[in-house]
């Protein structure tokens, strides 16, 4: 009889310790799913930048990084490099959409996906997170 209640606790520590590493494992799995994201950035289209001078702005990244100057929406003026460019915003005459407290050195980042809009919202609210401008079509 002693030996029957020695088997019988073996195999219930056995049981638990089996029931401990399936515990482990689920949770592990449901903390991980937790951190898989469900969107998928291609690129950066365009970072506006707020600073104090465009003119000197342009002068740096031009002349000691070679990003090319282009023009667009009449005068408004952008730092390209391959297939992104910095849009610039002048201080305190920025333009629309802005950083929401724009200083000297903030950015705004418009990012590029094939992620349906939809999903995106939802993801960014499951993170808490979401646009200061909302979801937009293109930028």
């Amino acid at each position: 009889l002693l030996t029957l209640i020695k088997i019988i606790s073996l195999y219930i520590q056995l049981c638990s310790h089996i029931l401990l590493i399936w515990v482990y494992v689920i949770l592990s799995l449901l903390l991980s799913l937790k951190r898989i994201c469900l969107i998928s950035m291609s690129r950066l289209n365009h970072l506006v930048l707020t600073v104090k001078s465009v003119p000197d702005t342009i002068n740096f990244y031009s002349s000691v990084l070679g990003m090319e100057v282009v023009t667009f929406k009449g005068t408004r003026e952008a730092l390209a490099f391959g297939q992104q460019k910095f849009n610039l915003h002048q201080l305190g005459q920025e333009f629309e959409p802005k950083a929401k407290h724009p200083t000297p050195g903030s950015a705004v980042l418009c990012l590029i996906t094939s992620t349906p809009l939809a999903t995106v919202a939802a993801h960014l609210k499951v993170v808490h997170l979401s646009p200061t401008e909302g979801l937009e079509l293109n930028c």
